[in-house]
Parts: C-alpha cells; sequence; structure tokens
C-alpha cells in the first residue's frame, strides 16, 4: 500500500504463522528479510537499513543478517554502551553504525533523526517495542505512567520515526518502511488475551 502522497512500501513483518503475510524463511531462522533479496545482485551499490531495537534478540539477529549479507545497517538501542553483542558484530563487521535512540522520547526520536536524516535509507524497519509487566495493567493495579511508557515507545515513536526519516527513505532505491509485529498486540490472537493493552 502507498504511503500519503509517497511512493514507498510499507510492509508488515509478522510472526503468527498462517497470517498471509510474505514470508522468507529459507535460511533466516524463519525470519523476514525486507528487501534484502530485492537489492542483492542487482548492482546498485550497497543498501542501507536502519533498524530499531538491536540490543538483543530478533532485531539483533536482523543487524547480524543484514551485515552478513552486505547491507550497511543503522542499528539503534536505548544504552549502546550496554549492548555488547551488538557492539562486537559492529567491530567485527564494520558495516553496522549504532546509534542511541529511546522512541520513547520524542526529543530523543528527533536528535537520532537529524544524526541520520542525511542518509539514504533502503528500508527503514521498526523492532524496537516494550511489553513491561503485566501486573501493572490490570484493572484494580492500573499504572498510567507504564501504560504512557507503553504508548510511546509502540505507538508514537515508531510514527514520529517515520515522520522524521521519511525524506532519507524517500531518496532511498528501495523505500520501505517495515513495522514488525506479533500476537502481543492482537486481543484475537493471543491466548491467554493480553492484560496490557
Amino acid at each position: 500500500q502507498g504511503l500519503q502522497g509517497s511512493k514507498l512500501t510499507v510492509d508488515i513483518a509478522d510472526d503468527i504463522e498462517g497470517t498471509g503475510n510474505q514470508r522468507s524463511d529459507e535460511g533466516h531462522g524463519g525470519i523476514v528479510m525486507a528487501g534484502r533479496d530485492d537489492f542483492n545482485g542487482k548492482g546498485a551499490g550497497v543498501a542501507t537499513i536502519l533498524i530499531t531495537g538491536t540490543n538483543r534478540g530478533i532485531g539483533l539477529e536482523f543487524v547480524r543478517q543484514y551485515a552478513a549479507s552486505g547491507w550497511d545497517v543503522i542499528a539503534t538501542c536505548r544504552d549502546p554502551a550496554a549492548a555488547l553483542e551488538l557492539r562486537a558484530i559492529a567491530a567485527t563487521t564494520g558495516r553496522v553504525r549504532i546509534e542511541a535512540l529511546d522512541q520513547a522520547d520524542p526529543a530523543d526520536v528527533a536528535a537520532c533523526a537529524q544524526r541520520v536524516g542525511e542518509l539514504e535509507l533502503d528500508v527503514l524497519l521498526h523492532n524496537a517495542a516494550l511489553l513491561g509487566p503485566g501486573d501493572s495493567q490490570l484493572l484494580g493495579r492500573f499504572d498510567a505512567a507504564a501504560f504512557d511508557a507503553h504508548y510511546r515507545t509502540n505507538a508514537l515513536g515508531p510514527l514520529l520515526l517515520t515522520e522524521a526519516l521519511l525524506p532519507a527513505v524517500e531518496r532511498g532505491q528501495l523505500r520501505k518502511i517495515v513495522f514488525l509485529g506479533s500476537a502481543a498486540g492482537s486481543t484475537a490472537m493471543l491466548q491467554p488475551p493480553a492484560n496490557l493493552y
């Protein structure tokens, strides 16, 4: 689908089987490598991807696999000094630029976008998310500050970062924005039902 007034492609990568979303499991541990195969082998230069939430888990694996595939990777996380595995990948590949980003903080989103906004981004991959403790999200024990942190991290932050980096993605060759989702955000798919939303 197009993004209002833009020529961007918006892909939804979902970790739930049977959703009908495009998947590429072969050789990638079951994760979607957005745009990777579109770019490789076409002789058009080096592609660049910005990935959020890269200090561990699937975000870290995205960094590892995109860098191994010859991409330049901008890897964001809240505390780069503590992201030892990420720093090791950056040191060994020479293809990873680490940027501090707390996407719950609009000022931090703006500052990060200012630092990388001059680049041409082929793919912007939103992976960062906050799940947090469920007991503070139950009726009778509701924590408004925790809800605000979840909303800023999981909804507002990705929107603001997309808005700020839209010109950089438009300058790229692939022009893809990917929002990674999971069952945690679905009241229909998560059993037992989520109590965080």
